[in-house]
């Protein structure tokens, strides 16, 4: 968002491509807020996906306010796996919000501190098996195709006019969390498994990355 989580002012101009989302600030003007909600429907799924989504808008006096943001998502699934016995694997929930408070002491000055957490789970992989059938479908062990994710960002931007010069500081800190357990048996030749680790028959590989990123523009 712009402020948000700074990504730089310089970087407006890449060459291969930003995609850049402004999001609102809150507002001293007047208290407000909206709610949606959505239901989605993918081919050769059988469930219905859902999206709530809400806002707030808080003035807190005339310098402050404040603007609190949530949604929580359902993606339905629609690839089987045979080997589970289970339809619709591959269905995601994510969940997140969003903080910001804007504090403008003088018409020249303002602070912006924004925070944003979000949260996501799938349950299965995208990637199908053409050689299953024309459906979507891929095989794969139970308790395997999972992919979590966990981002929080927070941002602290300075705004001040110097006569004709403005200058801002902006602060970005960001921590990222995902797991992953993959069944990667189809990757390799038939028989691989167990002529590799003799008494299996599946490979399951796992993995946690964790990031972490401070950024500071002038």
């Amino acid at each position: 968002g712009s402020g948000d989580y700074p990504v730089g002012q310089l970087r407006r101009g890449s060459i291969g491509g930003l995609l850049k989302y402004v999001t609102v600030d809150p507002s001293t003007d007047a208290f407000s807020g909206q709610v949606s909600v959505g239901s989605t429907h993918v081919h050769y799924g059988d469930d219905l996906g859902h999206s709530v989504r809400g806002s707030v808008n808080i003035p807190l006096g005339d310098t402050l306010a404040l603007r609190l943001s949530g949604f929580t998502v359902n993606d339905p699934g629609y690839i089987d796996n045979p080997q589970a016995g289970k339809r619709d694997t591959n269905d995601r929930d994510a969940t997140g919000g969003r903080l910001v408070m804007l504090w403008q002491p003088a018409e020249t000055t303002s602070v912006k501190f924004g925070a944003i957490v979000q949260e996501s789970n799938r349950n299965g992989m995208a990637e199908i098996d053409r050689s299953l059938g024309t459906d979507p479908k891929r095989s794969f062990r139970p308790g395997t195709g999972i992919y979590d994710r966990e981002t929080q960002l927070y941002s602290l931007t300075v705004k001040s006019s110097l006569g004709p010069v403005e200058f801002v500081s902006a602060t970005g800190y960001g921590t990222e969390e995902s797991t992953s357990v993959l069944d990667v048996t189809s990757l390799f030749t038939p028989g691989f498994a167990n002529s590799a680790f003799p008494g299996t028959s599946d490979i399951v590989t796992s993995a946690t990355i964790e990031d972490e990123k401070l950024t500071q523009e002038f």
